[in-house]
């Protein structure tokens, strides 16, 4: 007998890391690899596959690029599909790739309100940001992260947001959903704080000149 999945596991959008209404953060000093990691993460949503070995359940991604042109983004994550006709369909229907000239925070929130209410019948069940400018002071950050969690809980979809680096000081400011910290050598890691607060021990994603960490 097939099992109801419970309310719960309903929220979830990547088993043991994200939930719908609730927040991520990607940081670190590898700009190649945070970026890829947000490409990876918007194609393993839209088709249901892997993103960093955890299962997600597929949805709709709204995709808001800072420093790459729309084009090249939706590139990339076809890139990952190739050969595949059905999650290339998945990835075509299901990702919708804006591009911002903005950068700061607040600016990219309305953006993204903007943006979801041209396409209120089909809402995301995830919003991607990549990248948003970290904000000088202490008091303009809390404001920001406050007013990423209220989008998270507004639209009822899964956020997650690239940024440079998150300062230690400010992990009890962000309180995130979870936070993926990205390091840089010979194989590129991640280091994932899950939902519950407990840290996944860093794990290599790839080396370089390898595929991206996008699974099926």
């Amino acid at each position: 007998m097939k099992r109801t999945p419970t309310r719960k596991e309903n929220n979830i959008r990547v088993e043991y890391i994200l939930e719908d209404g609730r927040s991520m953060d990607i940081s670190g000093g590898c700009p190649e690899l945070r970026h890829e990691l947000a490409v990876a993460l918007a194609a393993a949503v839209a088709t249901g596959g892997r993103w960093l070995k955890f299962r997600c359940r597929p949805g709709r991604v709204l995709y808001v690029t800072t420093e790459r042109t729309p084009a090249e983004v939706a590139a990339e994550l076809e890139g990952l599909v190739r050969g595949d006709t059905e999650l290339l369909r998945h990835v075509r229907e299901r990702v919708l790739v804006a591009g911002s000239l903005h950068r700061s925070g607040d600016e990219l929130v309305d953006l993204v309100m903007r943006t979801c209410a041209r396409y209120e019948e089909t809402p995301p069940a995830l919003v991607v940001i990549d990248e948003a400018k970290h904000p000088a002071s202490r008091f303009a950050r809390r404001s920001l992260y406050g007013r990423l969690h209220a989008l998270a809980r507004t639209l009822g979809a899964a956020v997650a947001v690239v940024r440079r680096g998150v300062p230690a000081e400010d992990r009890d400011v962000f309180d995130a959903n979870a936070s993926i910290v990205c390091g840089l050598d010979d194989v590129l890691l991640a280091r994932v704080v899950t939902m519950r607060g407990e840290l996944i021990k860093p794990f290599p994603i790839r080396r370089r000149g390898e595929e991206a960490p996008f699974g099926r």
